[in-house]
């Protein structure tokens, strides 16, 4: 498989998880697994059959003699969605993108954690001899793709709050329905609630998310410094998605906060709070 085959032996009595970490020249953590961690799940539309698909190599941690394979990359950043890429096999893989970028070529050191102690061995990654890019395109890649991930995972987390905001909405307007006492609060949980799906739209996180994955994913598939035209998208939809992530903090901190405060104010759930909660308190 891709990447770099790392062996290692468990004795019998060993009890616990398993880790395994790559750390650079200078002692940084790059990559990290764990056998007691959960498979990572990707959100991506499957368009074909699970044949295509392989399950995620797992680092083991049972007695015996172990293979695991790094691929040389780094950690995959959190992204609204993900693609499947047209690099599929038959019976082996069809990866997602974005995937994380290669890292640089360089020493590195990967050290296995387990309960009897820390091992370690060194790790040599050298560049393709058929690549002739130069050290200096690969580090302007290298920051190109991290300036890209701290975008996406950016949009990803204030996507994961709109869409909890947006559920807690719906189900307070199903709460309210009819409630003919409080009909300005009604209307304004509707108005949020409408406001709320429409923060991932064409114009908002959802769009410029893929936009910026795509040149993502563009980007860490070649050994080459990115060109002007993706240095000019990603400069525009970063600017795009930055204004919208600034929109949605504006829209959590003040509309849906000042939201809470007459709920509260009316003796009523307040938005993630079920309606038991506030019964117990009296109110």
């Amino acid at each position: 498989p891709p990447g770099v085959p790392i062996d290692y032996w468990l004795g019998r009595n060993l009890r616990g998880p398993v880790s395994l970490e790559i750390r650079d020249a200078e002692g940084r953590l790059v990559r990290g697994f764990s056998s007691d961690e959960k498979p990572q799940t990707v959100r991506a539309e499957r368009y074909f059959e699970e044949d295509w698909l392989k399950p995620e190599l797992r680092l083991a941690a049972s007695p015996g003699m172990h293979r695991f394979v790094w691929n040389l990359r780094r950690e995959r950043p959190r992204a609204i969605r993900y693609e499947y890429s047209i690099r599929a096999i038959f019976g082996e893989d069809t990866p997602t993108e974005v995937e994380g970028a290669f890292v640089l070529p360089g020493r590195y050191t990967v050290e296995l954690k387990t309960a009897g102690g820390a091992y370690r061995a060194p790790l040599t990654v050298r560049l393709d001899p058929r690549v002739k890019a130069s050290e200096a395109d690969l580090v302007a890649l290298d920051l190109f793709t991290r300036e890209l991930d701290e975008d996406l995972e950016q949009a990803a987390v204030a996507d994961t709050e709109r869409e909890s905001a947006h559920a807690a909405l719906d189900e307070l307007a199903k709460r309210l329905h009819g409630d003919a006492a409080h009909p300005a609060l009604v209307e304004q949980v509707v108005s949020l609630a409408q406001a709320t799906r429409a923060a991932s739209d064409s114009e908002g996180l959802g769009a410029a998310s893929t936009v910026l994955s795509a040149i993502d994913a563009d980007a860490e598939s070649a050994d080459r410094a990115p060109t002007q035209g993706q240095r000019h998208v990603a400069s525009q939809y970063s600017t795009a998605l930055r204004k919208a992530v600034l929109a949605w903090r504006e829209l959590r901190d003040h509309q849906l906060a000042v939201l809470d405060a007459r709920l509260r104010a009316a003796g009523l759930a307040t938005l993630g709070e079920p309606p038991a909660a506030r019964a117990s308190l009296g109110q």
